[in-house]
């Protein structure tokens, strides 16, 4: 099956104000001709852009959202335009498009349409905690966000606590205002020996990644109301 001459770009987005010394000239003399985007958030797409130093006019531009609240006729609507158009962009409000992230559907379509893929490297939470936890990386596993309800949430934590006993990394994560209940229910619900790492503000200022016991991070007065969090539990091998 042949190719279309159009190429879909996967932009990485930084997932901290500090962060946009990653992205490496060249990809940014690439984007300089594109005008179609595809976007989480067009205000906070922008923002970012402008930050990195993008020129383009955005009033000259397409940005088309994909979200929660996109509607399915709205969903089609964007996937003919990206078919129509030679090269389009799409990212997320921070991280990797496609990963804990619901760009993987324009990605589908791109294939399913012969449409080039063209993924570009920047941060991710995920591998980042992964890379600093001193857990297994060969076999992990990412669970998303934990269920909101607190006893679903104790279970599944316990549930990922068990997993972890084998070997294989447990990542998880919550929303920022969330993780002070998440911190509480790790500490009072783990075995005081099971290795939890934390992975807060990173890629910020303040970036923190630790790995201690459930014992020794209790002894910390730590709070993480309104700070992004990665969480991984599991063995070092």
């Amino acid at each position: 099956m042949e190719e279309t001459s159009s190429t879909l770009y996967l932009l990485p987005s930084p997932i901290a104000d500090e962060g946009f010394s990653f992205f490496p000239e060249i990809h940014w003399e690439i984007m300089q001709g594109i005008d179609f985007f595809i976007v989480e958030n067009i205000k906070a797409a922008r923002r970012n852009l402008r930050k990195v130093g993008f020129k383009g006019v955005f009033d000259e531009m397409e940005f088309h959202e994909w979200n929660e609240n996109t509607t399915d006729a709205e969903k089609n609507q964007i996937l003919q335009r990206l078919k129509a158009v030679k090269r389009g962009i799409l990212m997320s409000d921070a991280g990797l498009p496609c990963v804990a992230d619901p760009g993987n559907q324009v990605v589908a379509y791109a294939h399913q349409n012969n449409i080039k893929i063209h993924p570009w490297v920047g941060p991710s939470s995920i591998l980042l905690t992964l890379m600093g936890s001193g857990f297994n990386g060969q076999q992990f596993r990412f669970h998303g966000y934990l269920p909101r309800e607190k006893s679903e949430r104790v279970k599944t934590l316990k549930q990922l606590e068990a997993k972890a006993q084998s070997g294989e990394t447990q990542l998880f994560m919550d929303t920022p205002y969330r993780n002070q209940a998440v911190w509480d229910d790790l500490m009072q619900q783990l075995s005081s020996n099971t290795l939890l790492c934390v992975g807060a503000n990173l890629q910020s200022n303040q970036q923190k990644i630790s790995t201690y016991s459930v014992e020794k991070w209790k002894k910390q007065n730590l709070q993480f109301h309104k700070i992004p969090v990665m969480f991984a539990i599991g063995k070092w091998t």
